[in-house]
């Protein structure tokens, strides 16, 4: 029996509180309140801080190339002591699966080559690792932590057909619970291939095109009770922009992210990821937009659809 309600653990409560405290040393951090909200016309110092660190970060991904491969392993390899003694060994799998996503900086100042930078708008949600492996899919918190074991259509996430261990998965997700939707923001691994260290214009159409040949992934069933879908990522433009805003969307928008479309997926904080929320665009861009319209009134999934994501 299966229902998507997400419900948070104590381990949870105890990490968001334990983060809250942190005293947070990232430039432009998001957490905190935007450097430029109290005067949007004056440019601040760490500005300049900005674009000096998008150029070194463009540079250090031409000179140097990690070795995503194998930690896209690490992530997959699904330890069976862990599930014999899940107490011993939550700390350690909770370290193992931190800090992997991409995360933005406020956008500070406007690169000058703004219009060749993409547009995400994000819906409300919990932003999640998402990986499938070995007949199933987990959900896990940025702070490492697992918040969900449930089955997919994505490759090797359920156990109903046949999966090969080496056809892992690895996204970058925003949870919907009131949709009970998966919003993919962007792809590390399909397959086993990691494209960690590909751009970010090659990664989107790479994994628009994967979900283009797995269509179950996005249709909600008994073997993938969350339906995933890709959000859709935009020119840079004031037109685009401003459409964007303008439109009704079945999800409440959190806030627009800038992705440069020369970065490579680079887990932490990154100054070539921007975010904004929508009340900040048009004083902070110049750009004359509406604020988004609430989204519609919308019931969740029948009770007979409802599924419970913790394996059972």
């Amino acid at each position: 029996f299966f229902s998507v309600a997400i419900v948070p653990r104590m381990e949870e409560i105890t990490a968001a509180l334990g983060a809250s405290l942190e005293v947070s040393q990232v430039p432009n951090d998001t957490s905190k309140p935007h450097p430029r909200l109290a005067d949007f016309k004056g440019k601040p110092q760490n500005a300049m801080d900005q674009e000096k660190r998008r150029r070194q970060h463009l540079q250090e991904q031409k000179s140097s190339r990690a070795d995503k491969y194998s930690a896209a392993r690490l992530l997959d390899l699904d330890d069976d002591e862990e599930d014999k003694a899940k107490e011993k060994d939550a700390e350690m799998s909770k370290r193992k699966y931190k800090d992997q996503l991409m995360l933005s900086e406020w956008l500070v100042d406007v690169p000058a080559d703004f219009a060749e930078w993409q547009l995400v708008l994000c819906p409300q949600g919990k932003r999640v690792l998402v990986i499938s492996s070995r007949g199933r899919t987990r959900a896990f918190l940025k702070s490492g932590w697992c918040i969900s074991t449930f089955s997919s259509a994505l490759p090797s996430g359920n156990r109903a057909g046949p999966f090969r261990a080496s056809e892992y998965c690895i996204l970058d997700c925003i949870y919907d619970d009131l949709l009970r939707r998966m919003y993919v923001l962007d792809i590390m691994c399909w397959r086993g291939l990691p494209v960690y260290d590909t751009n970010c214009e090659l990664r989107y159409f790479w994994l628009t095109s994967k979900f283009a040949e797995e269509p179950a992934c996005g249709e909600r069933s008994e073997k993938n009770p969350v339906p995933f879908e890709v959000l859709p990522r935009l020119p840079c433009t004031p037109d685009s922009i401003t459409q964007s805003l303008a439109q009704r969307y079945k999800f409440e928008v959190d806030g627009l992210l800038f992705y440069n479309k020369e970065t490579h997926y680079t887990p932490g904080p990154t100054p070539l990821v921007g975010w904004l929320k929508p009340e900040m665009v048009e004083p902070l861009l110049g750009v004359k937009v509406s604020l988004p319209l609430p989204a519609p009134d919308r019931p969740g999934p029948p009770k007979e659809q409802e599924m419970e994501l913790e394996v059972q």
